[in-house]
């Protein structure tokens, strides 16, 4: 049985706007990221030199930035799709699974320098937007019916 339709449709239309925006700064994100041998030739290769970032911690922000990506895609399909997301339990799994990956998304922000320097407007935007969707549900003020 579904008890999710305490959200309005106002609510999941607001969360879905969110998200949208969420994942086109995180597609921005990542393709800033992205280091080939074409963007290493437009942008001079001396610019990537200074970054002195480690291709494993790149990774590692990529694949939490997918994450948080994969956790996004979930939460609309459940919120749009009754059959996703079955009762307040899926839905606070969700939301801890996605605050949990913006944290460590934050944590590695925060542990390298050159990446803080370069890329925190766009993780704090990212996580800005988190923060409004989660603050859109108000989990723990639903109530089971």
């Amino acid at each position: 049985m579904n008890n999710l339709n305490s959200l309005s449709p106002q609510s999941i239309n607001r969360i879905n706007v969110l998200i949208d925006k969420i994942n086109s700064t995180c597609d921005a994100l990542i393709s800033a990221l992205e280091i080939n041998s074409e963007k290493v030739s437009t942008y001079n290769l001396s610019i990537v030199e200074k970054m002195n970032t480690s291709s494993e911690f790149i990774d590692l922000v990529v694949k939490n930035i997918i994450s948080i990506k994969i956790h996004l895609w979930e939460l609309k399909n459940g919120l749009n799709n009754e059959k996703l997301l079955y009762d307040i339990l899926d839905l606070q799994n969700l939301v801890s699974w996605l605050q949990e990956t913006s944290d460590k998304l934050n944590y590695l922000l925060i542990s390298d320098n050159n990446f803080n320097n370069i890329y925190s407007m766009a993780i704090v935007e990212i996580q800005s937007m988190i923060q409004e969707v989660l603050e859109e549900i108000k989990v723990w003020e639903l109530v089971l019916k």
